[in-house]
């Protein structure tokens, strides 16, 4: 789908980003997915769909106004396909103005990335945001402090639990019990 992308979208005055498990994968996180997040400004919603279906794929609507996708004709498989939403909140709408070119597609920056993996987590409660910013976090692939600097001036309101999760993520694991030496052995280079 990816291809499919490209070439769609290729030599078009598009304003586009990929983001989701498309836009980690390019970031260094591999996560199995079978679709393709694109997020379009209002505007040029019309112009991406008329491009998918210029390259062969079906449109059709998931959520109208705001949430459309595109696969291939007689495609048994649901989740192999191009979902194209139109953002209604800040993280999307600055990775579309600012994105990072990957894999000769714009891409969400890491930062955005994470804040908007936060507002998915924070709005569906859907677990797989939490293991995908949970991994971005143990692997290094954003700033925490700069996503919180960026959530404070668009919404104040989630310091909270952006902070709170943080700090979850930022806790030693607890390891098992301490496992005991058997009586009488003596550890390997060590004698009596």
């Amino acid at each position: 789908m990816i291809k499919r992308l490209r070439l769609a979208v290729q030599g078009k005055r598009i304003t586009y980003a990929v983001g989701g498990a498309t836009a980690l994968a390019a970031h260094g996180y591999r996560r199995n997915t079978r679709d393709v997040d694109v997020f379009v400004i209002e505007k040029d919603l019309p112009k991406i769909l008329r491009a998918l279906r210029g390259v062969g794929l079906d449109v059709f609507a998931v959520f109208e106004p705001s949430h459309f996708a595109a696969k291939l004709p007689g495609d048994p498989d649901p989740e192999r396909r191009i979902d194209v939403l139109v953002p209604y909140s800040e993280p999307e709408l600055s990775a579309i103005e600012f994105p990072v070119k990957k894999r000769k597609l714009r891409m969400f920056d890491s930062d955005l990335l994470a804040l908007s993996k936060f507002y998915a987590l924070d709005d569906s409660k859907d677990p797989r945001h939490g293991y995908d910013l949970h991994a971005m976090f143990r692997r290094g692939m954003f700033d925490p402090r700069k996503v919180r600097m960026m959530l404070g001036s668009v919404d104040p309101e989630r310091l909270p639990a952006f902070d709170e999760l943080i700090r979850l993520f930022s806790a030693p694991t607890q390891g098992g019990p301490k496992r005991r030496r058997p009586e009488g052995r003596i550890p390997r280079g060590e004698s009596k």
